[in-house]
């Protein structure tokens, strides 16, 4: 616990009420973790893993919203008592996450601003990429946006070997369909165009970039 950056600053008695309210969760690739439209108990931070936040459109399509790991908070930090998810939230991976109970949360940062400004700081960093994938979602054409998924990946979750960049994180063309807001059939179709300009790699869910540079060009 005492590596959560949001929890730094606590140290002895308030150290052990923050573990004292909290609970720790593992939780399975694939297992939902919370609902749309539920009511909001707990502030999440993830440990160990990824979870991936989404939600269905009225033609009933996932868009996921975002991918996010270690140190990633997911739910609702607003003061309100009655207020829901508005995405839903399942494990993409098995990890652990813990989970902060509202009243405690809202007691806590009541006593220990510092706490709430370290989340503050979590949140808005994660509030100006979501900013950024609604905006590429609504302006700009199947390619770019699958171009700018796959750089934002690279920048997240890519490891960097000679002049290739290999993405740790598990994908197939379904995930970057729904990520990037397109048809799974768009998707492959554009997936194989950058495969066939010696751009890209994806097999066995690992995608490889071969040309990041030609990809981010591609994105403007």
């Amino acid at each position: 616990m005492r590596k959560l950056t949001i929890v730094c600053d606590l140290k002895g008695d308030d150290l052990q009420e923050f573990q004292n309210n909290v609970q720790k969760h593992k939780v399975k690739s694939g297992q939902l973790i919370y609902s749309e439209g539920e009511k909001c108990d707990a502030i999440n931070i993830i440990m160990h893993g990824r979870i991936k936040l989404y939600y269905e459109s009225i033609e009933g399509k996932e868009q996921i919203v975002d991918i996010i790991g270690p140190g990633s908070v997911f739910g609702d930090v607003s003061l309100s008592t009655d207020s829901k998810y508005d995405v839903s939230a399942e494990a993409y991976e098995d990890g652990v996450f813990c989970s902060i109970p509202l009243d405690y949360y809202h007691k806590l940062v009541q006593a220990k601003p510092q706490v709430a400004l370290r989340l503050l700081s979590v949140l808005e960093s994660q509030l100006t990429k979501s900013r950024k994938t609604i905006r590429d979602l609504s302006l700009k054409r199947a390619r770019q946006r699958m171009a700018s998924i796959i750089t934002r990946l690279a920048r997240e979750e890519g490891k960097t070997d000679a002049e290739t960049c290999k993405i740790n994180l598990p994908v197939t063309v379904q995930t970057l369909a729904y990520m990037s807001g397109l048809t799974q059939e768009t998707a492959s179709r554009v997936l194989s165009e950058f495969r066939k300009d010696k751009l890209i790699n994806l097999k066995n869910k690992r995608l490889e970039i071969l040309m990041v540079n030609k990809l981010e060009e591609i994105e403007i």
